[in-house]
C-alpha cells in the first residue's frame, strides 16, 4: 500500500494553496520543488489520484522511459487504472489516467499524418503534471495544452541555463516548502559527500 509521508502531504497541501492563488490571477501553471529522493513519483500519483476523484482526465509527461515506468509503477500501487504511452503505443489511450513520454507526443504532433488526432488527444486533459519540469524536452507540447488546463510541473532543479526558454515562461510560482536538510534530518535522504582530485 501506498501512502504519503508528511512532508508529501505539505507539498501536495501547498501546492492546492498556490494553485487556487494564481488561478485568481489567471494562471494555472506552477512548479513544485521536490528534492532527489523527496518522492515526486508517489506525489504525481496522489495528485493524478485526487484530479481523476474530480472527473478529471490527468497526463504525467516524462522524457525517460525509467521515470515513466516508475511513474506507472507508483499509480498501479494505489490501484489507479493508468494507461501507458510511449514509443511502440499505437492506439491513443483513453483512460482518465495516462502516463506518455513527451518526446513521443512531440514526434506524433509534429507528423502531418497524425498530428490533429494528437493534438486533440493533448488538449483532452484537465490536469497535467510534467514530471522533469526543468527539461526543455516538454516545452514543445505547452502550446497543445487547453487554456484552462491545470498544468504542475515537478522537478529538484528548477533551472536552466544558456539560450533555453526560462521555466518562468511556463510557470508564474514555485512551490518549495521541503528542503534537502529536512529530508536529511528525517533520515529519508543521505547528506551528500564531496571528494575533490588535486
Amino acid at each position: 500500500m501506498l501512502e504519503l509521508r508528511p512532508y508529501q502531504q505539505r507539498i501536495i497541501d501547498a501546492t492546492l494553496v498556490s494553485l487556487a492563488k494564481e488561478s485568481k490571477k489567471g494562471s494555472r501553471h506552477i512548479g513544485v520543488y521536490a528534492a532527489c529522493g523527496s518522492g515526486k513519483s508517489v506525489l504525481a500519483a496522489f495528485m493524478a489520484q485526487g484530479s481523476a476523484l474530480k472527473g478529471n482526465r490527468t497526463l504525467i509527461l516524462t522524457h525517460r522511459v525509467e521515470i515513466l515506468k516508475q511513474n506507472f509503477g507508483k499509480m498501479e500501487l494505489l490501484g489507479l487504472d493508468v494507461s501507458l504511452f510511449e514509443a511502440k503505443t499505437v492506439k491513443i489511450p483513453t483512460g482518465k489516467i495516462v502516463c506518455a513520454m513527451s518526446q513521443t507526443l512531440r514526434s506524433r504532433c509534429e507528423n502531418e499524418k497524425y498530428a490533429e488526432e494528437y493534438r486533440k488527444f493533448i488538449s483532452s486533459f484537465d490536469f497535467i503534471i510534467v514530471d522533469e519540469a526543468h527539461r526543455a524536452d516538454h516545452d514543445p507540447l505547452f502550446k497543445y495544452f487547453r487554456n484552462d488546463a491545470w498544468v504542475i510541473g515537478l522537478t529538484a532543479t528548477w533551472l536552466r541555463s544558456g539560450n533555453q526558454k526560462q521555466l518562468g515562461d511556463f510557470y508564474s510560482d514555485i512551490v518549495a516548502v521541503v528542503m534537502p536538510s529536512e529530508l536529511i534530518a528525517l533520515g529519508h535522504i543521505l547528506p551528500s559527500e564531496n571528494y575533490v582530485f588535486q
